[in-house]
């Protein structure tokens, strides 16, 4: 019984002496309740940030109106997201160009690594790049071609693979 609870009271102080404190920080835009960044910072030191990152685009006053009625929600309007560890990015992350073109991929010790994506088109095209070797890979090209209404109306089914088309 006495190991049981010297176990567990051994882990609980690990984890609290390795755990750094981290406070919330909220930005918002210039004469604006809109907000711009939240992310974490260190409490020893407010300047390292520490913990999930969000920022996001500015919304126009229609767009808050459609947003509290619940049309659309605030995560359409993320630009960057993602992790810091100690200051530098770290882990996945989620990079909106604009509202219609995103990129994803990995940081490490605040540099990106690994094959990231670019999706463009509404994710049509997909570019790639592999940052671990410095080098543009082949885009993943998908075009659907929709059912057409006359084959849907003479109950006419089936599959026509030189319609087809998906170049990867």
């Amino acid at each position: 019984m006495n190991r049981k609870i010297l176990t567990i009271l051994l882990i609980l102080f690990t984890s609290y002496c390795f755990c750094q404190d981290v406070k919330k920080v909220v930005k918002k835009f210039d004469n604006s309740k809109q907000i711009s960044e939240s992310y974490y910072v260190l409490k020893s030191d407010k300047n390292i940030k520490h913990g999930e990152y969000i920022s996001y685009f500015r919304y126009s006053d229609i767009d808050e109106k459609l947003i509290k009625n619940g049309i659309k929600k605030i995560e359409d309007f993320i630009k960057e997201k993602g992790n810091f560890y100690y200051g530098k990015k770290d882990g996945i992350w989620i990079e909106y160009v604009n509202k219609t073109e995103k990129r994803t991929g990995s940081y490490s010790n605040g540099k990106r690594v690994g094959i990231w994506n670019t999706y463009k088109e509404n994710g049509r095209v997909i570019e790639r790049y592999d940052y671990d070797n410095n080098i543009q890979l082949e885009p993943i090209i998908s075009i659907v071609i929709p059912y057409p209404d006359i084959a849907r109306e003479n109950g006419i089914q089936g599959t026509d693979c030189k319609n087809q088309i998906s170049y990867k």
